[in-house]
C-alpha cells in the first residue's frame, strides 16, 4: 500500500509542476480565416499538444480538453487536466494570418 501511496504523490507532485510550467506559457496560434473572423478549419488538440511538447511541457494529450471548437479570431480557454482532482484553464489566442 505504501509504494502504491508513494507513487500516486509523485504522480501527483509530477502534475503539479507540469501546471507550474503552464503558467508561464502563451500559446499564440495564427491562421487563416474569413472576413468575420471564422477560421478555415479549427484549432485542435494536437496542435496544442504539439506547441507544449516543443516547450518540453510532457503532457499526455488526453489531459487536454477543449470545450467547444476553436474556429474563430480571439481568445479561447482550454481546461488542462494532468491528474485527477488537478486542472487548470489555459488560454489560447488566435490571430489572423497576415495576407501578403
Amino acid at each position: 500500500k505504501s509504494e502504491i501511496a508513494d507513487k500516486e504523490k509523485i504522480a501527483r507532485e509530477n502534475a503539479e509542476n507540469l501546471l507550474n510550467k503552464i503558467d508561464d506559457i502563451k500559446i499564440v496560434f495564427q491562421k487563416e480565416s474569413d472576413e468575420k473572423d471564422q477560421l478555415y478549419g479549427s484549432v485542435s488538440v494536437k496542435e496544442i499538444h504539439s506547441f507544449l511538447i516543443e516547450k518540453d511541457i510532457k503532457i499526455n494529450i488526453d489531459d487536454i480538453q477543449i470545450n467547444e471548437p476553436i474556429k474563430s479570431i480571439g481568445e479561447h480557454t482550454v481546461s488542462i487536466s494532468p491528474y485527477d482532482d488537478l486542472s487548470k484553464h489555459l488560454k489560447i489566442f488566435v490571430t489572423k494570418t497576415k495576407e501578403i
